[in-house]
């Protein structure tokens, strides 16, 4: 990627914003601080824009490898960086989807950036148009005081809109959830974003939208432990098609560890292993505590990436586990109860 400097980049935008089509054909309206506001269509060199590291589209493949995480940590806008993230861009399912539509139709809907040149969506459309050799893209820029949690509502908004984009994965909302979590929304008001079927006017609509998103915390953090105690060998991607056999999981984790906390914890650490041995989840749902004893551990032992860790994944390890816990989240205090000396084998 052709290297700019950063006030060049900035005079760039400055200048392609004051020179804007200001007609109505050429503008678009979206919410901003509270108020519906009519933004220019700006055209800024492909060379000009930057990818979003921080993207939560992407966030499983960045912290899934250890490198990258480095790489974009230490310097995020740097050249080294961006063709990390660009390469991350380019190995998501949906890129070659995405491509193919733009080299048909074009770019029909315009991205969002910062003033810097950040791109808050449109990730994928930039490398897409790089490689089909566009020289511009669509843009509409944000004035230059946006704040930090301004671009996060926004990256929210924009998720829940239908247009040329990937889809969130199942994992990238669980940590999106937990950004925000830990950026002091409450579970309420995430839910109700997440899902704009749900009426906020109605207390049953609210208590759902709350539910929804304790629910998504409880089974991050249950991945994250078992991602922990994989010793390397499972990613957030793993678990991007159960989400379905996880909402099981916690669920009958949820209905039964008032009235009886250890059979609980047993059968859905048995489950969790049920998963992991690739059973799916109409089969992990029958799956009691015996299951453990009786097949699950030496199953998922005879694969060759989880030999070994057989027994941590399924009970889970003595290794420290990764710091997810939410201040002021109740629900989070379900963690995975870890333990390394197993029960006799019957």
């Amino acid at each position: 990627m052709t290297q700019i400097t950063q006030q060049a980049r900035r005079q760039l935008i400055a200048t392609r914003v004051e020179a804007a089509d200001t007609s109505s054909r050429a503008r678009r309206t979206f919410k901003w601080r509270d108020q519906d506001v009519s933004w220019p269509e700006v055209q800024i060199p492909v060379t000009h824009a930057l990818l979003n590291p921080r993207s939560h589209r992407i966030k499983p493949q960045v912290e899934s490898v250890a490198a990258r995480q480095r790489v974009i940590v230490d310097d995020p806008f740097g050249a080294e960086a961006q063709e990390v993230v660009a390469q991350i861009i380019q190995e998501t399912p949906g890129y070659k989807r995405i491509e193919a539509e733009l080299l048909r139709d074009g770019q029909l809907e315009p991205g969002v950036m910062t003033s810097e040149g950040v791109l808050i969506n449109a990730n994928t459309r930039l490398v897409a148009l790089r490689e089909l050799g566009f020289s511009n893209i669509k843009v509409h820029v944000l004035p230059s005081d946006a704040t930090e949690a301004e671009l996060t509502d926004l990256e929210l908004s924009f998720q829940m809109r239908r247009d040329v984009k990937q889809d969130y994965s199942f994992t990238a909302q669980l940590l999106f959830i937990r950004d925000l979590l830990n950026d002091g929304w409450s579970p309420e008001r995430i839910g109700l974003e997440m899902d704009r079927s749900l009426d906020p006017n109605k207390e049953s609509d609210r208590k759902q939208a709350a539910q929804r998103a304790e629910t998504d915390a409880r089974i991050l953090n249950i991945i994250e432990n078992v991602i922990a105690s994989s010793n390397g060998n499972l990613s957030y991607a793993f678990f991007d098609d159960e989400q379905q056999t996880l909402k099981d999981i916690d669920s009958a984790y949820q209905a039964h560890k008032d009235k009886n906390p250890g059979l609980a914890e047993r059968e859905r650490n048995a489950k969790i292993t049920g998963m992991l041995a690739g059973l799916d989840y109409r089969r992990v749902r029958q799956i009691d505590g015996t299951y453990l004893n009786d097949y699950a551990v030496a199953a998922l032992d005879e694969q060759a990436a989880l030999h070994g860790h057989a027994w941590p994944l399924a009970v889970g390890s003595s290794s420290t586990a990764p710091d997810v816990s939410l201040d002021g989240l109740d629900v989070l205090d379900d963690v995975l109860t870890l333990t390394t000396r197993p029960p006799p084998m019957r």
